[in-house]
C-alpha cells in the first residue's frame, strides 16, 4: 500500500505535513531548530526572494553550504519557487566548483559569507548570512507569486557525477524520482511524528525524507560524518532513531565502540548504503545492535534506492554478501536517460514502475 501520494511533488507534500504537525519539530543542526511552521516560513521567504530572480520551472538553484539547516531551507526554498536545487560541494577543487558552475549554470547559487569567494564573477548569489542577503538587482515586492504546479517530471535536483571516468556530468531528478523512492522506504520502514534522523553521509538523499512524515531531520556536519567517535556521540545526545552508514563507516563504528546497544538506547533503524554490505558485518552488526533493523538499499547513480530489505530477513550464512532486495517480486523504479548535447546534464526522462525479480547475489 502506499504510503505517501506519488502524485505529488516535495513541496506540496512537505506543505501537507507543516499543515499536519506545525509545532513538531522538523529540523535540527548542532546551533538552531525549526518546527514545521518556523521551517515553512524562512522557506517561503526565501523561496519569494528566489522567484523574484527568476527561478521557475526547471531553474536551477546552487547550494554552496556546509551540512546544517541552512542547506536543507536552501533546497526546500528551491522546490518551493518552483525550480529544482543543485548540489554543490565544498570540497569541490576551485577549478571543479568552477567548471560544475559554468555547466550548470544555475539562475542563482545560495551560500554563506564564507564561501562566496569560490563563486565566480557573474553568477548571482544569495548570502544568506550577510545583511545585505544578495547581489545584484532584485525586485523588492514581497508579493511574488509561488507556484501550485503538480508536475512530477519537473526537475527536483541536480547532482554531478564523480567524474572518475571522464568529465563530471550532472544528472537531472524529477520529482517523480525522490517521492517513489521515498514511498518505497516507507513501506519497508516508516517514519512517524518523534523519529529523529541523523543525516550524514548521503545527506542531500536523506534530508528531505523525514520532512515528509512529521519526523525530525537532524543535520550532521561531515567533520563528524566520517569520525566515528564523534558520531556515536552525536547519535547518543540527539537521540537518534534512525540514521545511514556506509558499510565501510559501520565496520569502523563497530571496531573503535564498545557496548553500542546501551550507548544507542533510542536506535531502532540503520540503512546500509553506498557498498556491498558482507555478511560477516551483518553479523557483527546484529550482535553489538540486537534491538536495530539492519536495512540494506542498493541505489542506482546519483539518483535515488531501487531496492531495499531488512537485513535480518534475508542473512543466508552460506553467503559472502547480503542482497540488497527479498529474493521476491519488488516493485522498483527504472529510470530512462538522455544527454543533452549543449551541456553535460544527464536528464532523467521518465520514470516507471516495474515489477523485477531481485537477485540475492549482487
Amino acid at each position: 500500500m502506499s504510503i505517501l501520494d506519488t502524485k505529488k511533488d516535495l513541496a506540496t507534500l512537505f506543505r501537507q505535513q507543516v499543515k499536519a504537525t506545525p509545532d513538531n519539530v522538523a529540523l535540527e543542526d548542532e546551533s538552531t531548530a525549526y518546527t514545521y511552521a518556523e521551517l515553512d516560513k524562512v522557506v517561503t521567504e526565501l523561496a519569494v526572494q528566489l522567484r523574484a530572480r527568476g527561478v521557475r520551472r526547471d531553474s536551477l538553484v546552487g547550494v554552496l553550504l556546509p551540512r546544517s539547516a541552512d542547506y536543507v531551507i536552501a533546497c526546500l526554498a528551491a522546490l518551493r519557487a518552483g525550480g529544482a536545487f543543485l548540489v554543490l560541494e565544498l570540497a569541490y577543487p576551485r577549478d571543479l566548483l568552477t567548471s560544475v558552475l559554468e555547466d550548470a549554470n544555475p539562475l542563482v547559487v545560495v551560500t554563506s559569507r564564507s564561501e562566496v569567494g569560490k563563486i565566480g564573477e557573474g553568477i548571482p548569489t544569495i548570502v544568506l548570512d550577510d545583511e545585505v542577503n544578495s547581489n545584484g538587482d532584485v525586485p523588492t515586492s514581497s508579493e511574488a507569486e509561488l507556484p501550485e504546479e503538480l508536475n512530477m517530471e519537473r526537475l527536483s535536483f541536480v547532482a554531478y557525477s564523480s567524474g572518475t571516468t571522464g568529465k563530471p556530468k550532472g544528472i537531472g531528478n524529477p520529482h517523480t524520482a525522490p517521492v517513489l523512492s521515498y514511498n518505497l522506504r516507507f513501506g519497508i520502514s516508516d517514519l512517524q511524528p518523534g523519529d529523529r534522523v541523523a543525516c550524514n553521509v548521503f545527506f542531500v538523499w536523506e534530508v528531505l525524507r523525514p520532512l515528509l512524515r512529521g519526523a525530525t531531520t537532524v543535520c550532521v556536519p561531515d567533520e563528524i560524518s566520517y569520525d566515528p567517535v564523534a558520531l556515536v556521540e552525536l547519535l547518543a545526545s540527539k537521540k537518534i532513531t534512525e540514521t545511514l552508514m556506509t558499510p565501510t563507516l559501520l565496520a569502523t563504528v563497530l571496531s573503535r565502540g564498545s557496548d553500542l546497544s546501551s550507548r544507542l538506547p533510542d536506535l531502532r533503524s540503520l540503512w546500509l548504503n553506498g557498498e556491498v554490505v558482507t555478511t560477516d558485518l551483518a553479523r557483527r552488526g546484529l550482535e553489538a545492535l540486537p534491538n536495530v533493523r539492519l536495512l540494506n538499499c542498493y541505489s542506482a547513480c546519483e539518483t535515488h534506492e531501487i531496492a531495499c530489505g531488512d537485513i535480518r530477513e534475508m542473512l543466508d550464512d552460506t553467503a559472502a554478501n547480503c542482497p540488497v532486495g527479498q529474493p521476491r517480486i519488488q516493485h522498483i523504479y527504472t529510470s530512462l536517460m538522455r544527454v543533452d548535447t549543449e551541456s553535460s546534464l544527464v536528464w532523467s526522462e521518465s520514470y516507471s514502475w516495474v515489477e523485477s525479480y531481485l537477485l540475492v547475489d549482487i
